[in-house]
């Protein structure tokens, strides 16, 4: 009697253990930039890179906040929106894990459908939005925007900031941009054809980048997948 009541507590504290893991998982806070500008080809790629982001990247509890990159990159306004709010993964109030009690799988079912629900909502807007093709691109604007956001925000999540563009900013504008040690990824890269050149930009913006104050730097081509430097948080 006495061992059966031992491995039933050991049971107890280990579905306990499991709980506790689950919900004390780090979110993360995504912002996203899409350059909207005529001189960028690969709009669709990024895109296509969000719907992944929000399909295969986040997890319960990781928000996302996305802006287009156009000439007023700085303005918010419908041109500079790529959602009409932040985006929230609903968290589990349950663990998936706890495989002993029905009642509580039947009610990680309906959160499961919850979260699959926001995630497909979300990328059937973003499917529906029109390209802006701006005139030209402000990037400066975009990570001063960003930088607005994170001073408004606690410590507790990490800071991940995408940016899919390639880079050339002609619109010039300049300001001082502190970016709370947020991690930036700059992905759907184009190279040019001239490999100093491309070179160039990745150092330039990896100083500039880092002077205002971020976290880590890098940087993807169009042919390398996003999962290579983010994956979901239980993985």
């Amino acid at each position: 009697m006495n061992k059966i009541k031992h491995i039933t507590a050991v049971l107890v504290y280990l579905c306990c253990l499991l709980a506790f893991n689950t919900s004390a998982e780090a979110s993360r806070f995504f912002i996203v930039g899409v350059d909207e500008s005529g001189s960028y080809d690969l709009r669709n790629l990024s895109m296509k890179l969000m719907e992944k982001l929000i399909l295969k990247i986040m997890e319960p509890g990781d928000s996302l906040y996305g802006r287009r990159i156009t000439d007023k990159s700085y303005l918010d306004n419908a041109d500079t929106q790529l959602l009409p709010q932040v985006l929230v993964i609903p968290e589990s109030a349950v663990s998936t894990k706890n495989f002993l009690d029905l009642r509580t799988k039947r009610q990680a079912k309906a959160e499961k459908a919850q979260q699959e629900l926001v995630r497909l909502q979300a990328i059937k807007y973003i499917r529906d939005l029109k390209p802006v093709k701006s005139p030209k691109t402000d990037i400066h604007g975009f990570l001063a925007a960003c930088g607005d956001l994170l001073a408004t925000m606690g410590q507790a999540q990490e800071k991940i900031i995408i940016v899919a563009s390639d880079m050339v900013d002609n619109q010039h504008l300049k300001s001082e941009v502190d970016l709370h040690g947020a991690r930036v990824i700059v992905v759907a890269f184009e190279k040019e054809a001239d490999p100093n050149k491309t070179k160039k930009t990745r150092e330039t913006w990896t100083q500039a980048l880092m002077a205002m104050k971020a976290g880590d730097v890098r940087f993807l081509g169009p042919d390398q997948d996003i999962s290579q430097v983010l994956s979901p948080v239980g993985s």
